[in-house]
């Protein structure tokens, strides 16, 4: 029986397994800093036309972004609202300092504790593509440490691609099912899309709304496929090494898998759900 609890002294995202006497290390956020920040991005913009829903958002003055990774996000954002303040929060910091625009800026955080951050001080707060970060049991917490940083009458954002292909064939299929228990070993939620919605109620948000658009996968879908197949990739490779620990797909088999997915996903027409939700507080 797989055992999981977190390593205070290692990132928070850093998990320790144990099977009887042997013991294996994952590091989730190897897997999610691997993958493109920009290209995730990039996805979400080709999707909706826009980094994030501006037209609900107004007069920003000061807004965060949650698991900012390199920052990608608030830099675009400054863009359109150049007169608002952006701060990115994470466990550790992969911006470039340089390369932020002057009114974006960087502070260490763990949203899985508590953000260091008043009550009531944003705007906006945006989080997006943490699904692989955050535990089963504690996106409650979550939603709710965004709800105590957000101001009366603020907007949430939060952004999260549903890894499990839809009309896969079936080497994609096998792929999407290792990574699935891989979440569930380390109890991760890869459903947690399905009840964001209501759990954004729970944590005291109001007019939740939800975007769901499918997004092709593979080449057969364009510009966009083909990012998406960048990005599912990523996971993919850098998921690996978890995949052999854990039992749930040896290395030939995975290069295999891969092989004939490239050919499965425009004749099945495989896509991969892309969950935008926006709430005010």
């Amino acid at each position: 029986m797989w055992a999981c609890w977190t390593s205070p002294r290692l990132f928070p995202a850093t998990y320790y397994l144990t099977a009887g006497n042997c013991t294996a290390s994952i590091f989730i956020y190897t897997l999610t800093t691997t993958i493109s920040w920009k290209l995730l991005n990039q996805i979400v913009a080709l999707t909706t036309g826009s980094p994030v829903h501006a037209d609900r958002h107004g007069d920003l003055q000061h807004a965060l972004d949650v698991g900012t990774g390199s920052g990608v996000w608030m830099s675009e954002m400054s863009r359109q609202h150049p007169h608002c303040q952006f701060v990115g929060c994470d466990v550790v910091d992969q911006t470039s300092a340089e390369a932020l625009p002057p009114q974006c800026s960087f502070i260490y955080g763990d949203i899985l504790q508590c953000l260091p951050f008043d009550d009531d001080q944003f705007d906006l707060v945006h989080q997006s593509f943490m699904l692989f970060h955050i535990p089963r049991k504690q996106w409650r917490h979550v939603l709710e440490e965004l709800a105590r940083v957000c101001k009366r009458g603020g907007i949430v954002n939060v952004v999260e691609l549903d890894w499990r292909p839809i009309r896969a064939g079936p080497s994609c299929t096998r792929i999407a099912n290792a990574i699935e228990h891989c979440q569930d070993a380390l109890a991760m939620d890869c459903r947690v899309t399905a009840r964001l919605a209501r759990l954004l109620g729970h944590a005291g948000f109001t007019d939740v709304s939800e975007q769901c658009v499918d997004i092709p996968l593979g080449c057969w879908g364009g510009k966009l496929g083909a990012c998406m197949q960048q990005a599912f990739s990523q996971v993919v490779n850098s998921a690996a090494p978890m995949l052999r620990r854990l039992g749930a797909l040896a290395q030939h088999e995975l290069d295999h898998h891969m092989q004939a997915m490239d050919a499965e996903l425009g004749r099945h027409r495989t896509s991969i759900a892309l969950h935008v939700y926006t709430a005010r507080k």
